[in-house]
C-alpha cells in the first residue's frame, strides 16, 4: 500500500491517528499546517460520527482521479473534496481547497487568514473577537423573539462597518468568524422582518375557515409572496404551548415566527395542492 491509498484508506476509517503518522511535515496542505489540516479532517470526522456513520464516504472523483471526494451529505452530493498531486502514490501535496460558503460541521473548510503567511493586523484580530462573541450568543442557543430583537440591535453597528459600501474590498469573504457573522446577522434579521408582519399571518389563519378557500387564496397571494417569505414550507412543526419549534438547523421558542410558518406552510400547500390536505386540516388546529 503506497502513502496515497494509505491515505484514503484511513480517511475512509476515520482514523485521524494513522492520517497523522503516514502524512509528513514538508508537504503542503491546501495551504495550511498540517496540524490545522487534521483538527479539521477531526471536525468532518466527529460530525461524521455523531450521525452514527462508522466510516466515511470516500470516493475518486469520476472526473479526476487525483480528485478525493468525501462525506455524502445526501445522495448524489459530496460535500468535500482534495486535489492530491503525488508521484508513484507519494503525496507531493494537496493544492486545492474546497470553496464553499457552508458553515456547516461536515464542511472541510479552510478560511484566508489560517493560511501560512495571512498576517493578522490588532485592528483586525480585535474585529475577529468581537464577531466570535456574537456569534456564540445565538448560534445553537434557542432563539427567541427577545433574543433575536436584542441580538440584532447590539450588533448592527458591526454589521454595517463589515459591509461598508465605501470599502471596495470586502474583507469579510472567505474569513473565519467574519464572514459567517454576517451571514448570521442577515438571517436574524429577516426574522426581525417576519416578527414584525406577524400579525398578517394571524389574520389570515383566523380567517381561513371565514370565507371560500380560493378568496382566502387570492386574498393573501401578497402577503405570502412579497412580506411573509419565511423562506422555509411543508414544514414538521413540533410545537408546545411556549411556541418551541425547530426550522432546518435553528431552534425558535417565538410565538410570533411560529405563527407565521403556520401560515406560509398552509398557503403553500393550498394554493399547490388545494385538495390534498383535506384530512390533515380536520386534525389541525389554527387557533392561536
Amino acid at each position: 500500500m503506497n502513502q496515497l491509498q494509505a491515505f484514503i484508506y484511513y480517511l475512509i476509517r476515520m482514523d485521524i491517528v494513522m492520517l497523522n503518522d503516514i502524512l509528513t511535515e514538508d508537504i503542503s496542505y491546501c495551504g495550511i499546517s498540517k496540524k490545522l489540516f487534521l483538527e479539521k479532517l477531526g471536525d468532518v470526522f466527529e460530525y461524521n460520527t455523531s450521525l452514527n456513520n462508522k466510516t466515511l464516504a470516500v470516493q475518486r472523483s469520476p472526473k479526476n482521479p487525483n480528485c478525493i471526494e468525501f462525506f455524502c451529505w445526501h445522495t448524489g452530493y459530496w460535500e468535500n473534496s482534495l486535489l492530491v498531486k503525488e508521484n508513484n502514490g507519494s503525496i507531493i501535496s494537496f493544492i486545492r481547497k474546497q470553496k464553499s460558503d457552508s458553515h456547516n460541521p461536515f464542511c472541510f473548510r479552510i478560511y484566508q487568514d489560517e493560511e501560512i503567511g495571512f498576517v493578522k493586523s490588532t485592528d483586525f484580530i480585535m474585529t475577529q473577537q468581537k464577531c466570535k462573541e456574537a456569534i456564540d450568543l445565538v448560534k445553537d442557543k434557542i432563539l427567541t423573539t427577545e433574543l433575536i430583537l436584542n441580538w440584532l440591535s447590539e450588533y448592527e453597528f458591526l454589521y454595517e462597518e463589515l459591509n461598508d459600501e465605501n470599502n471596495d474590498v470586502s474583507i469579510i469573504e472567505n474569513i473565519k468568524y467574519l464572514e459567517e457573522f454576517v451571514d448570521l446577522w442577515e438571517c436574524r434579521d429577516w426574522d426581525k422582518r417576519l416578527i414584525l408582519n406577524y400579525t398578517l399571518a394571524e389574520e389570515a389563519l383566523n380567517e381561513y375557515d371565514t370565507i371560500d378557500e380560493q378568496e382566502w387564496i387570492e386574498k393573501h397571494l401578497y402577503i405570502f409572496t412579497c412580506k411573509l417569505i419565511s423562506g422555509n414550507t411543508f414544514v414538521e412543526f413540533i410545537c408546545d404551548e411556549k411556541h418551541r419549534f425547530k426550522e432546518h438547523t435553528n431552534f425558535y421558542q417565538s410565538k410570533e415566527l411560529y405563527i407565521v410558518h403556520k401560515f406560509t406552510d398552509l398557503y403553500d400547500r393550498k394554493s399547490h395542492y388545494p385538495q390534498s390536505f383535506d384530512t390533515l386540516e380536520e386534525e389541525e388546529d389554527l387557533s392561536f
